[in-house]
């Protein structure tokens, strides 16, 4: 494959490879968060309050540790999409932003960014997919 063959491979394949990558920190924040309670550096979230860990309790929800979960939809608004001719990671629900914007300012740390190992992992995904791509022409 020649440089311009190559540019052209990425131009045309960008957005699904973006793709793949974001998928893969959508899937490692969501389960640092939301299943093992941590922040962006891999921190406990702490506990909840004595009447909210009540209020879970009388609903059947784990109080062990802050996990951000209560009925699913927050986690569910976490999505990768479209914005433009972007390849993106974000809320499909305003509310939801608001939500884990309230959450960062309650617990004073920064939950909803990728860590360092979950960039990375994105970029290693990137880069499997354009070797696969690349090394089946």
């Amino acid at each position: 494959m020649n440089i311009d063959e190559l540019v052209e491979t990425i131009i045309a394949n960008k957005h699904k490879w973006a793709y793949e990558a974001l998928t893969r920190i959508e899937a490692d924040m969501k389960t640092r968060i939301f299943n093992e309670g941590k922040d962006v550096q891999d921190v406990g979230l702490g506990k909840y309050s004595p009447k909210y860990a009540k209020y879970r309790q009388e609903n059947s929800k784990q109080i062990g540790y802050k996990d951000l979960e209560f009925d699913g939809d927050l986690r569910r608004s976490i999505q990768v999409g479209t914005s433009g001719d972007r390849t993106v990671l974000g809320y499909i629900r305003d509310n939801s932003r608001l939500i884990a914007q309230g959450q960062e300012k309650q617990t004073k740390k920064i939950i909803f960014k990728p860590s360092a190992s979950e960039r990375k992992a994105a970029l290693e995904t990137f880069k499997y997919e354009f070797e696969r791509y690349v090394g089946s022409k």
